[in-house]
């Protein structure tokens, strides 16, 4: 067995800490570095060294084990600086050092009590990654009871990141500006990520990420930890927004803490939005002091972009409150499109008090949505659905509920100087009943004369209209092998099968569709072949590899292939989706360019050594095609790697994989 070369230094940090710094020697890591055999990282010290080597912030790395970094073990520090692609504080607001453009597989294991600390005033970028470059990728990665104090960006995953992040989780607690629980500064894209972090800042505070910039994407994320703001822009979810956010949830509660008069933006999913948001929900209360909202606190055009901010199909349900433009979904609007949603939280106030919004929509449009709170105020400006209503603003088919007011509120608008205020006032019962939204022309399932989008659902008599997202199906989601190789004929392991099973859904239909897609890796423009099911009434698919002649049909990077499946109930639109990766395995040119080397033989060996090359085992294939997995098909293997081919040549048109 290797054993590694450690050398182990201490560094006086300016808090006074020891930090430990490793020249760990990589040489005698049993991976290269390479897409196809990552450096496998199991120690504290292997992780640690891999921020002393700006050679290596290009390359890929695959976490074997859990790494516990708490302060108070044996040997374990505070450290005052990123452990990856940190900032080394000579520039003061700008970045000095070198991002990450690699690939960080995280293979669902965790990082344990990471606690970075500044060093001085002007102390940034602190997460365990300090910038994260265009083309970083991190993935499948968890950090439990991480602790970030940062002057500003800062996160538990990252300070600022340009790249790509997806699946990973954070539980902990941040300090600072431009904070986030996962990602202090996001340009780039996060995908399915979790954070359950106390998020407690000045300005710019998110629950998940603290600012959001255009052309970047959050989808799929949520956010459960409690989110504390000093002075403007904090949300449950992100702080302030440019980007495009869809998909995501936020049930924490978002407080103001300050004491500032000019502080706002406040929202239980994004503190100050200027960008679009849909498909979203925010369930925890949220406090504030001017521009507070369920969903969002302040929603406005600014200065990114010609088009109308957007905010659609979504809904909050906490108590909202504030002194003023305090609103169940949204604080203040302008220049922004709303539709297609609702609030039903209560909402407290003093001056420009709504049920849906609290004042603006100057020169927006509000369209297709109700309010069910409780409206307390006594101040100026309140109304059931909006406060005020500004200039060229338009109300299209909206409505609230006058039978939950308590206190005395008659009014759909307070004020209002718009043009467009098609908005009424119903009792409970009627705010139940389907033909009081399908008269004024909203889209629901089951109907086409109001459109084809099947936006709404409602139980008459139960409960007011719900968003047909908003009950998701849950089910058994199966594939039988996580990889195959490319079509030897007749082949069954050139194949695979993935089925779905509805176990739970919320809404009983009584039939379902099936929207089948295969998402390829993006080096990949060939896709495999559905061979079975795959169509709108199979709830199963099997697929199978492109040809061996076709080499833009496997990743020769090693990257994963993901089967989705998207299932909606035909009676309501509720949906559920599900997807599991798989590889294509290979043998023979293995790296498709055109000739049988040394590189094709490294890559084959690490199959055989390993019984892996990149993600995907090579355990059970079965390489010669036979109906067994056996000491042949390692000699196959065996073969390739030394270059005797035998049978199985590779001088043929096809090569065998």
């Amino acid at each position: 067995m290797k054993t590694e070369a450690v050398l182990l230094v201490f560094v006086l940090g300016a808090l006074g800490q020891c930090i430990p710094a490793f020249a760990y020697d990589w040489s005698t890591n049993s991976g290269t570095g390479d897409p196809n055999n990552p450096y496998q990282i199991s120690t504290a010290e292997q992780l640690i060294s891999i921020g002393l080597n700006d050679v290596l912030m290009s390359k890929c790395f695959v976490l074997t084990d859990d790494i516990n970094l708490t302060p108070a073990l044996p040997g374990n520090v505070v450290f005052n600086r990123a452990l990856i692609a940190r900032d080394m504080y000579t520039n003061d607001w700008s970045f000095d050092g070198t991002a990450f453009t690699g690939v960080f597989d995280g293979n669902n294991h965790k990082i344990i009590g990471l606690t970075v600390i500044k060093a001085e005033r002007l102390g940034g970028y602190l997460g365990l990654f300090g910038y994260i470059g265009e083309n970083g990728r991190i993935k499948d990665l968890n950090l439990e009871n991480a602790s970030i104090n940062t002057y500003w960006w800062g996160g538990v995953l990252a300070g600022l990141s340009y790249g790509s992040i997806s699946n990973c989780s954070v539980t902990g607690d941040v300090f600072g500006v431009d904070i986030g629980g996962l990602v202090g500064f996001n340009e780039g894209t996060i995908f399915g990520c979790d954070a359950d972090v106390i998020s407690d800042g000045y300005w710019h505070v998110g629950g998940l990420v603290g600012y959001n910039k255009a052309g970047s994407t959050i989808s799929h994320c949520t956010s459960n930890g409690q989110v504390y703001g000093d002075s403007s822009d904090v949300g449950g979810l992100v702080g302030k927004n440019y980007g495009s956010i869809s998909n995501c949830r936020a049930t924490g509660d978002v407080t103001w803490i300050g004491s500032g008069q000019y502080d706002s933006g406040y929202g239980g999913l994004i503190g100050g939005n200027e960008g679009v948001v849909s498909f979203c929900s925010a369930t925890g209360n949220v406090s504030g002091k001017g521009g507070v909202g369920g969903l969002v606190g302040s929603c406005r055009k600014g200065t990114v972009g010609s088009e109308k901010v957007v905010v659609s199909t979504s809904y909050a349900t906490g108590n909202v409150s504030g002194n003023t433009s305090v609103g169940g979904l949204i604080g203040s609007t302008s220049e922004a499109t709303v539709s297609n949603c609702y609030a039903t939280g209560p909402v407290e106030g003093n001056d420009y008090v709504g049920g849906l919004v609290g004042s603006g929509n100057y020169h927006g449009d509000i369209t297709n949505c109700y309010a069910a709170g409780n409206i307390n105020s006594t101040g100026e400006n309140i109304g059931g659905f909006i406060g005020r209503n500004g200039y060229d603003g338009e109300v299209l088919g909206c409505f609230w509920d006058a039978d939950v007011q308590t206190y005395g509120v008659i009014d759909s608008i307070g004020t209002d100087v718009g043009d467009v205020a098609d908005v009424y006032g119903l009792s409970t019962g009627a705010m139940c009943d389907p033909n009081t939204f399908l008269d004024a022309g909203w889209d629901f399932v089951g109907e086409t004369i109001n459109g084809p989008n099947d936006i709404w659902t409602i139980w008459e008599g139960a409960y007011y209209p719900r968003l047909a997202w908003e009950n998701p199906l849950s089910g058994d989601f199966s594939i039988d092998k996580t990889w195959m190789y490319q079509n030897v004929l007749t082949s069954e392991n050139s194949k695979l099968t993935a089925d779905v099973f509805i176990t739970d859904d919320p809404l009983s239909n009584s039939s379902y569709t099936y929207d089948w897609e295969i998402i390829l890796p993006d080096d990949v423009t060939i896709a495999p072949t559905i061979t079975a099911g795959g169509g709108f009434s199979d709830p199963c698919c099997t697929f199978a590899a492109p040809s061996c002649n076709e080499p833009d049909g496997i990743s020769d990077s090693g990257q994963s292939f993901t089967i989705r499946v998207t299932v909606t109930g035909e009676d309501h639109g509720n949906i559920g989706i599900a997807e599991a990766e798989f590889g294509i395995a290979l043998l023979g040119d293995a790296n498709n360019d055109g000739v049988v080397n040394v590189a094709d033989r490294s890559i084959v060996n690490a199959f055989w050594r390993l019984g892996a090359a990149g993600p995907f085992t090579f355990d059970d294939c079965n390489v010669n095609g036979d109906t067994a997995v056996n000491v042949a098909d390692r000699s196959i293997a065996n073969a390739v790697w030394r270059g005797v081919l035998g049978q199985n040549s590779v001088s043929a048109p096809c090569p065998f994989r």
